[in-house]
């Protein structure tokens, strides 16, 4: 059952040729900041500062992290010498932008109408801006986040891949807890916003025609009553090609620690109901599954064809090795360095091997892609666990 509407914003909600738009913008924040460096300087570092954030595959780094790494010491300046400069920016000048748009026509009843069906909406738009300038663009549409209570805004500040990676749109649904089943997405641009998603095994409408690959198709209207509809997928899911599996490896970490960032000692240790796991108890089994139990299995695979793999059953660990009372920080980070490590080993594996077969006490005769697939929808299982204890504390 669909649970996540993911829509883009420009030519899509709101009418803007970006072609027009970010050189208009490129141009307005490099005269403001032309006290530092010439406005063609200016430019050219706005211009480096988004290849790197485009073409990074760092899942432990933010795109503002990337970008920050770049353009400030390219410019012989900190980040927080420049912050009150760009904040003014943001505040007194980039509204002068709204003339080169416009709502889109249907924008709003799809969001009303969305909102009114029970389905979350995530603003899929891209991540190469900061919050303020993507809230603003909300604002030209006649979407305020005043008034709609968005799930996800994707910005550079906590999102750590950008369109058209596969990785994207994994971060995004891992976010939220969602499988690609459980989400659709609307867009204008075949390349950056339908392909990548539809390869993750969503569903797809493109504003505009002709649709992709036969995909359904047309404007806002019909985009809704598409998701009146209650858009499927046709059959079984196909299997998943390796680099999409390794998509969803790097992009479900990304959105672990996004998810724990900046996590209480309290809140760490917080369940939700006497039954259910404390965030420190899920990432602690996901660090040992990690390490104990993935990691071994993949070795296993790597080394021999046909090998047998025994049954595991972690859930006990909580109990028996104390989690509750392990130290949240530190278990994040040695789930990011299993999880590391064990993409830099699948990552330079050949198709051959990835299809080596073999044989699983309960799944049967299976192959590595598959149980390497079944390794990242457990971690949608714990992000979905995750998110509910943070919300649970949080309320």
């Amino acid at each position: 059952m669909i649970t996540t509407v993911l829509t883009d914003l420009d030519g899509t909600l709101l009418e803007n040729n970006m072609d027009a738009f970010v050189p208009a913008y490129l141009n307005l924040l490099a005269t403001h900041l032309s006290e530092i460096a010439p406005p063609e300087r200016i430019v050219q570092e706005l211009q480096a500062g988004t290849r790197a954030m485009l073409e990074n595959n760092d899942p432990t780094l933010t795109l503002h992290n990337v970008f920050a790494g770049h353009f400030y010491p390219n410019l012989g300046h900190t980040e927080s010498e420049l912050q009150a400069r760009l904040e003014i920016f943001y505040l007194d000048v980039f509204p002068d932008l709204r003339a080169l748009t416009r709502p889109a026509d249907g924008a709003r009843p799809l969001v009303e109408k969305t909102l009114a069906m029970g389905l979350e909406i995530v603003i899929a738009t891209s991540p190469l801006f900061p919050l303020t300038a993507i809230e603003q663009r909300l604002d030209w549409a006649g979407l305020s986040v005043r008034d709609y209570p968005f799930a996800l805004i994707t910005s550079y500040e906590r999102i750590h891949f950008s369109k058209p990676k596969v990785a994207y749109f994994a971060e995004v649904l891992g976010r939220l807890g969602r499988t690609p089943e459980q989400a659709v997405m609307i867009g204008n641009d075949p390349k950056a916003d339908l392909e990548p998603a539809s390869a993750l095994g969503m569903q797809v409408f493109h504003i505009g025609s002709p649709a992709l690959n036969g995909s359904a198709g047309g404007d806002l209207g019909q985009a809704l009553k598409w998701l009146e509809s209650d858009p499927q997928p046709q059959g079984a899911p196909a299997p998943q090609p390796p680099e999409v599996i390794l998509a969803r490896m790097r992009a479900h970490l990304a959105a672990l620690t996004e998810l724990a960032r900046n996590l209480s000692d309290a809140g760490w240790r917080a369940r939700p109901g006497p039954a259910s796991w404390a965030p420190v108890e899920i990432i602690c089994h996901m660090r040992d599954v990690e390490r104990e139990v993935n990691g071994p299995l993949y070795h296993a695979l790597l080394s021999e064809s046909g090998a047998f793999v025994p049954a595991a059953d972690p859930d006990r660990w909580a109990a028996e090795r104390g989690y509750l009372g392990q130290d949240g920080d530190r278990a994040l980070g040695d789930f990011c360095r299993a999880r590391l490590e064990n993409v830099r080993l699948l990552q330079s594996t050949s198709d051959t091997i990835w299809n080596r077969p073999a044989l699983h006490a309960i799944f049967g005769p299976t192959n590595l892609a598959e149980l390497v697939s079944f390794a990242a929808d457990h971690d949608v299982l714990h992000l979905d666990q995750l998110r509910r204890a943070l919300s649970n504390a949080k309320n």
